[in-house]
Formats: structure tokens, sequence, C-alpha cells
């Protein structure tokens, strides 16, 4: 008995303990904001304004933003690295202070997604973006068109880093087979099963690893390199240099070596060798 009396006159002195605004907003930016927004802002009617206030004079970055099929199989969620957990699409538009994203990777797609892409077109446009396009084998039949009519034209203008396997690669080909060279700002290519081929062309007729090697070999407007993440064997490695030497355009590789696959760093720069 004696210990809930302690307890209950405890707290009611913690209650009666004022921390001034200025306290608390400099302790909030210490907290990650799911944590401010889900649990402190619940406490009490004066913490909700504060952190109200707090998130309305932020500007917020999404961070690693995912987008997948719900968990229950209807519709799809979103989720953000930091807490791992899985959100409904929101339905309105992202407050004004959310002002971009480092990374996107799209697993699922039906209207609601497009319609929230839509919604966050200004997220895209605000700085570059690491972009990552992956499917289902249920959705293959249309969904790569409505990926290249509806998504592609939000990411091709400020997309950075591209990551991708070959087949996804080879449907995005068929509706522009020079779709790389037509990203400006495109510097980092991470493939899966992709490898630059000799001769490089990025025609229709080219294959996939051939459309890569044109585009790792095509220089940059503003002269800055591109680089190809991918995984080779030795014996693939030693062909890959072999064609970089024999390129008819000026090329540097510096190598990184590992033990039986070697993680290949293709660097170009176009005004020396």
């Amino acid at each position: 008995m004696s210990d809930n009396v302690s307890d209950e006159g405890q707290q009611q002195q913690m209650e009666g303990i004022y921390i001034c605004d200025d306290v608390w907003y400099g302790v909030f930016d210490f907290l990650d904001p799911l944590e401010l927004g889900l649990k402190m802002a619940l406490i009490s009617d004066r913490l909700d304004v504060l952190v109200d206030v707090h998130f309305k004079s932020k500007e917020w970055s999404l961070g690693w933003l995912y987008i997948l099929r719900a968990t229950e199989g209807n519709g799809a969620q979103i989720g953000v690295k930091r807490s791992n957990e899985l959100l409904p699409i929101p339905q309105g538009p992202l407050p004004s202070k959310v002002i971009g994203f480092e990374y996107i990777q799209i697993f699922y797609v039906d209207q609601t997604v497009i319609e929230f892409l839509q919604r966050i077109r200004r997220l895209f446009d605000s700085s570059g973006t690491d972009v990552y396009i992956s499917t289902n084998d249920d959705q293959s039949h249309n969904c790569w068109e409505i990926i290249w009519q509806k998504i592609w034209p939000f990411v091709k203008d400020n997309i950075c880093v591209f990551f991708s396997d070959s087949p996804q690669f080879d449907r995005l080909r068929q509706f522009s087979p020079a779709i790389l060279r037509n990203c400006a700002k495109l510097r980092s290519i991470a493939s899966f099963g992709l490898s630059p081929e000799f001769p490089a062309e990025d025609n229709a007729a080219a294959s996939s690893d051939q459309a890569v090697a044109k585009w790792l070999i095509t220089p940059r407007e503003d002269g800055l390199p591109k680089t190809l993440r991918c995984d080779f064997y030795s014996e693939e490695m030693e062909g890959l240099k072999g064609a970089f030497v024999n390129a008819s355009e000026p090329l540097r590789l510096p190598r990184h070596t590992g033990d039986r696959a070697q993680k290949c760093a293709c660097l170009v720069d176009s005004h020396s060798i």
C-alpha cells in the first residue's frame, strides 16, 4: 500500500514540474519522428500541440520508401526503413514540409499506387532519386506497360541510381531500347545478371548487356563518371577488362578484387585513359 502511495506521489511531483517549450523542442530533435507522432504526442494535450508545432517547423525526408502488396493480399502498403512498419497508402497529399526521399523501392503496382505516386510527384523533382522496381510473376502481363506509361515518366529525368536485374531490364527495353541513355542524370546501375557486352549498342536488335555497355561508355553531359556494380567471376572479369581495353572509346577501369567472385565497379572517364 505504501509503495502505491509513493508511486502516486512521485507521479504528482513529476506532473508538477514544468518544462518549457524550448526544452521540449530540443528533446524532439533527438527522437524518431514516428516515436514522436505515435507515442510522445499521445501523453498529454500539451505535448500533442508541441509535437504538431515541431513537425510543422521542420522539413522532412521520407528516407527509404517501400511500396508493396498489403499483407492480407488486397491493395498496397508503404513502409519506411527506419521503422520497419507497414502503413496504408496515404489518401491525401503529403504535408508541404515533406521535401523528398532518398530511395524508392516498388514491388507492387495498382491504381492506388499510381495515384499515390502522382500525389508525391514533386518529391521526384526535388532531387536525385535511387529507384528499384520489381513485380511478382502474376503482375508481369500488363504491369510493365503500366510502369512505363504511368511511373517511369516520374523518375526518368532525376533518376541517379537504378537497381535492376536482367529480366526486368529486358521488359523495360521492350518499350524503349535506349532507355538508359535517355536518363540524363543516371550515374550508377546496380545490376543482377547484367554485364557489359561489346560491341556496345542500344538499338532494338541489341541485347540488354550491350545496352548497358553503351550507357557505360557514353559520357555524361556534366563530365562526371558512371559506375556499374555487378558480380563477376574472375574469368568473366578478365574478359570484361579485355573488352574495355579494345573498345574504341577512351575508358578507365579500376579493379575491385575479391576471392572467387569480384565486385566490379566500372568507372568511365571520357577524357582520360
